[in-house]
């Protein structure tokens, strides 16, 4: 639900309507991020932001902007420098985000299907280039994992929230391990990822406590995780957390009925819906915190 472009920062700077469309299009949460290129990519718009004469309260604006577009708009692991005279369309091809590339935007369409003119998206535009912020996907580890790969994929941090998961049960575990899986084939190399549920007393024959969870997590988990990847289990009190979500340190997901696997009918599909970055941030500062723990993680790391 999200793609990486690169976009020549001459462009964006080149006349103040385009700047606007930019700041209007790109980020995380609209469903756009940008490879480092130039390394320090928005520090070269801002440059020739101040070139472009705007009034001062229009310029603080634009570094506000182009702050927040740092954070949740550059793609990690994606920077290539730039020196005088170096053409960016070869510095783009030389990134190593290349092949994950959905577009490159540039002054003008080349020859190349990837490179589109940026200055003029009303004759040509890449493919999905409007993205809705919900996709309704079936509720299977394979389509789940799908909808969000890309954000797997650039996650340097990630937590996974869901009162009802249960590492024993195949519903939970296999879609945990398909997200982990997406993860591996990434180039940023995250190798661990949070998991943050409660304790359920409903059923006594088989209450999940903390117990339970561990033992789950050991001998249903532990055996199928990639060499040294790490799943922590934070386990939280009942009444602090109700939504599923998948987050990450640059976008996030609410997952309407769930983070597991359905085979009944009237659930075969959930609604994952992309999080503004208002609506991630403050589901961040929530389940980042380890405040609100009432254990110590569960931790179980593969082999």
């Amino acid at each position: 639900m999200i793609r990486e472009y690169a976009l020549n920062p001459d462009v964006v700077v080149s006349d103040i309507n385009i700047l606007q469309r930019f700041f209007a299009e790109f980020g995380a949460d609209k469903g756009r991020v940008l490879v480092d290129v130039p390394q320090k990519w928005t520090d070269s718009v801002r440059q020739g932001v101040q070139r472009l004469g705007l009034k001062p309260v229009a310029r603080s604006k634009c570094i506000l902007l182009l702050e927040r577009i740092k954070k949740q708009g550059v793609s990690p692991k994606s920077s290539v420098p730039m020196n005088a005279g170096d053409v960016w369309l070869a510095k783009v091809l030389a990134s190593p985000a290349v092949a994950d590339l959905h577009a490159i935007l540039d002054q003008q369409a080349e020859d190349d299907p990837k490179v589109f003119s940026y200055l003029n998206m009303l004759g040509e535009a890449p493919e999905d280039w409007d993205l809705g912020q919900t996709e309704s996907v079936e509720r299977r580890a394979e389509t789940m994992a799908a909808a969000v790969s890309t954000s797997l994929r650039l996650a340097r941090t990630l937590h996974l929230v869901d009162p009802y998961f249960d590492p024993t049960d195949d519903r939970y575990r296999i879609p945990l391990l398909k997200f982990i899986e997406e993860i591996g084939k990434g180039r940023v190399g995250l190798k661990k990822l949070v998991v943050h549920t409660v304790e359920q007393a409903r059923d006594r024959a088989a209450p999940k406590n903390r117990a339970e969870i561990e033992r789950g997590l050991v001998e249903h988990v532990q055996p199928c995780l990639p060499a040294g990847f790490q799943v922590d289990v934070w386990i939280r009190t009942p009444n602090a957390m109700h939504d599923r979500f998948l987050l990450t340190d640059m976008v996030g997901y609410s997952f309407g009925h769930g983070l597991n696997e359905v085979a009944y009918q009237a659930s075969l599909k959930v609604n994952i819906n992309r999080l503004s970055e208002d609506g991630r941030s403050e589901q961040w500062k929530i389940f980042a915190n380890p405040q609100g723990r009432i254990y110590e993680p569960l931790t179980v790391v593969g082999g």
